[in-house]
């Protein structure tokens, strides 16, 4: 018998695009799911399209009042009668194998609980890419998330099993990162399918846009979690914390925040790793670091004089440019 899949769309004022996303669902070549539907306090004609279907596979679910994504999400997951349980937006479209693919990649890999894939932008046509295996994606949760939440599937037991919930403190911002991590944190194991699963949609009203500011906080604290966790001891501080989140961030660094950060990274060599290899752990981080350093110092420091000190005083920061990236340094800095 063929495991059922129960699909989690939790949907605010998504009118204007649900429909389509939910015939992205009934046209999947893998038939044996229930389409969870909850209406999250829309005051749009989100409730009439959606039962406009008269599919017998949707259930339609409606929030008394607007609970956000959070609460409605861990709705969702107490509501899942399926072996698996896959996330989907309900502004996007799934290609018609996305639960084929998925299933597929389960039944060779039983050793992987949660399975994502690629994603192309409907407006530009561009791919997001990310990373196939475990040791891959859960080094790259260090800066970002690299597991797309409508094209997530996930074995239910195993999340049942391991007590995952979507953390409140994260509202409706950067949920799905925090979610990933935290499944890192309890051992479970993912993987991408290296094909486009889902098509992204883009607009203006949609939550990653209007919150753009929060999201970034929450990634943030998300970031500095994580690496407190699988890297204990790294940071020793509020102060290190800031820096270290600058990392990722591409915020503005001051002298003292750059030297600090340096010694971070340095430090690093000394510690165990958790749940990650410390060696692929390490390779990232001094490669984020890398970058952060060509920025500072072609960018940062007040006199290009001073910059080229400073840069042939840094033995460990010349010798990883190779040549092209020497001679742009030293060009951008004498022509500033």
């Amino acid at each position: 018998m063929s495991s059922l899949i129960s699909v989690l769309m939790p949907a605010y004022n998504a009118g204007a695009y649900i429909a389509e996303t939910i015939q992205s669902i009934l046209d999947q070549t893998y038939p044996h799911f229930e389409l969870i539907v909850i209406n999250d306090g829309s005051t749009d004609n989100t409730k009439e399209t959606v039962l406009s279907f008269t599919d017998k596979r949707i259930l339609y679910v409606e929030n008394e009042c607007n609970l956000e994504k959070i609460e409605t999400n861990n709705k969702g997951l107490s509501l899942a009668s399926g072996t698996y349980i896959a996330k989907m937006d309900a502004d996007d479209v799934a290609e018609p194998r996305r639960f084929e693919k998925q299933i597929d990649y389960f039944n060779t890999h039983p050793e992987v609980s949660i399975v994502g894939g690629w994603m192309r932008k409907m407006d530009s046509g561009n791919v997001e890419n990310y990373p196939e295996k475990d040791e891959e994606i859960k080094v790259s949760f260090v800066s970002e998330n690299v597991l797309a939440n409508s094209t997530a599937m996930f074995k239910a037991n195993d999340i049942r099993t391991a007590t995952l919930k979507y953390d409140d403190r994260f509202i409706a911002y950067a949920e799905d990162y925090k979610f990933w991590t935290d499944a890192a944190i309890k051992g479970l194991k993912f993987a991408n399918v290296q094909e486009v699963l889902v098509n992204y949609r883009v607009h203006e009203s949609q939550a990653t846009q209007v919150n753009k500011d929060k999201q970034r906080i929450n990634e943030d604290l998300i970031r500095i979690e994580y690496i407190n966790s699988i890297l204990p001891g790294l940071l020793q501080g509020t102060f290190d914390e800031v820096v270290y989140a600058k990392l990722f961030n591409r915020r503005h660094l001051t002298i003292e925040e750059y030297k600090r950060l340096k010694q971070i990274i340095g430090s690093a060599y000394d510690l165990e790793a958790k749940y990650v290899k410390k060696e692929g752990l390490i390779a990232y981080l001094e490669a984020a670091f890398l970058n952060v350093a060509k920025r500072y110092y072609r960018v940062d420091l007040q006199h290009s004089l001073n910059a080229i000190k400073q840069a042939l005083s840094d033995k460990v920061f010349l010798q990883r440019l190779n040549m092209k990236d020497k001679a742009i340094f030293f060009i951008k800095c004498l022509t500033r």
